[in-house]
């Protein structure tokens, strides 16, 4: 799909949240940093690209939805992706999703590693 279809989807999902939510473009853009100009061209279906993940997951946090559906209708995952995600969401609880969530592709395996021992240590202390 081309990116600005991709951008128009994404939008309509974004207003149709945000709608859900009684929230106006001022308050998005007070929650996620993204300006209410951005916002409303992207709902208007005006931008000519979705906006980067770390924007996705903060528009989706602020509007109450999932993170993981937000990046597959902004085109940033793919099909087999998202059943892989959905399947390890499954044994994650919610505290593990949100930290999950903001961890990008800037992240090395080894940090991945320490996180998952700091994760798993403030589990252990009750």
């Amino acid at each position: 799909m081309a990116d600005n279809d991709q951008a128009k989807k994404f939008g309509v999902w974004i207003k149709s949240a945000r709608s859900s939510q009684g929230m106006t473009l001022g308050q998005l853009e007070l929650q996620t940093g993204y300006s209410k100009g951005n916002i409303s061209r992207l709902e208007k279906g005006l931008a000519s690209s979705v906006p980067k993940k770390d924007t996705i997951i903060k528009l989706a946090e602020a509007l109450k939805q999932n993170v993981d559906e937000a990046l597959a209708i902004a085109g940033r995952l793919g099909s087999d992706e998202i059943k892989d995600l959905n399947d390890t969401a499954k044994t994650l609880s919610p505290a593990q999703l949100r930290v999950a969530a903001h961890i990008n592709d800037d992240v090395t395996p080894a940090q991945l590693e320490d996180i998952t021992r700091y994760i798993e240590f403030r589990k252990s202390q009750g």
